[in-house]
């Protein structure tokens, strides 16, 4: 972990967010999922006809390219989510894992995805980290196909957020869901900026951690800045029919930060560049790191209240079976 410092926190409502910040400067080497999309040096596409929880990505430029866990892909046979962080080399393909974010189509609207103008919300985003926590917790080192289990709780939740925000589409997607509330988004977001030195984000619903997502570059962060917090204005903007007031305690960010710090990280295979370890028991979280350095990671609390009513341990399935259940 870097040596992160908190700044004074930014209030709207319910929501409150933590800059992270590192006075020393930092940088990376890669071009941003986002850019490179609209640079049109990588492709994303179906694998074949289509796969639920996996996409193929070309990578044809001469840098390596950051996928964060969260970004939305519009398009193809179904808007997915990428649901782990990867450094893609520099003239390369390969398959990233993804959840599908619009249960009820399945059909092609585009040969190619585009990038999403949202973040997903942290409340779909954990899941994936849930399911990674399951395995490692079982001392299985959880690779990417782990993944799909996720698919049925990243649809519920969709739905959740739906009902919550009166937000309904024919086809149940998320991103119909940011449209609709476009406005309140553009409202909440004027209260976050971007401060000097900042690398991530803190996010509290009234006392309650939402998550946590740092880069490791300054120039970087400060361009994912508003689509990050987009995410957990999404999270607070469904939570305020819940009627939370109150705020994070003096000491609530910094005990976070160190339930972070102290969290026993799990090596896994990844299907890009560098070093992910899976982080469990004080959360859940992802992290990355390449050539020495920290490239992402986000962490959100070892259990949310949604999980209190859920089995202890979800059932673990063979690749086989985890293809199967996917399969269109």
């Amino acid at each position: 972990m870097l040596d992160l410092k908190l700044a004074s926190p930014q209030k709207h409502e319910s929501l409150t967010l933590y800059p992270l910040i590192v006075e020393a400067k930092l940088k990376l080497p890669y071009t941003l999922l986002g850019d490179a999309l609209e640079a049109e040096t990588l492709e994303v596409t179906e694998v074949g006809e289509g796969s639920v929880p996996e996409l193929t990505v070309h990578n044809k430029g001469e840098t390596d390219v950051l996928i964060l866990d969260g970004e939305q892909l519009i398009g193809a046979r179904q808007n997915r989510m990428t649901n782990r962080s990867i450094v893609l080399g520099a003239k390369s393909k390969t398959g990233v894992p993804v959840s599908c974010m619009e249960q009820g189509r399945w059909h092609f609207e585009s040969r190619k995805f585009s990038h999403g103008r949202h973040y997903s919300p942290s409340k779909v985003r954990r899941h994936a980290r849930k399911h990674e926590a399951m395995y490692a917790a079982q001392e299985m080192a959880p690779d990417h196909r782990v993944l799909a289990d996720a698919q049925g709780e990243v649809w519920s939740e969709i739905h959740s957020y739906s009902d919550a925000l009166d937000a309904s589409s024919p086809t149940g997607k998320l991103d119909h869901i940011y449209d609709a509330k476009a406005r309140d988004l553009d409202t909440w977001l004027k209260a976050f900026g971007w401060v000097d030195d900042q690398v991530g984000v803190l996010a509290f619903i009234g006392d309650e951690v939402l998550g946590l997502d740092v880069i490791g570059c300054h120039k970087m962060y400060a361009s994912l800045h508003k689509r990050l917090v987009s995410g957990y204005v999404m999270d607070a903007l469904a939570a305020r029919r819940r009627g939370r007031a109150r705020e994070p305690g003096g000491d609530a960010a910094e005990e976070f930060l160190e339930k972070v710090r102290a969290a026993v990280r799990t090596q896994a295979p990844t299907v890009g560049k560098g070093t992910y370890r899976v982080l469990t028991e004080s959360v859940m979280g992802g992290e990355l790191e390449e050539s020495g350095k920290l490239v992402h990671v986000s962490a959100f609390p070892a259990e949310d209240e949604g999980d209190r009513d859920e089995p202890e341990r979800a059932p673990i399935r063979s690749p086989r079976q985890r293809r199967r259940r996917y399969m269109h």
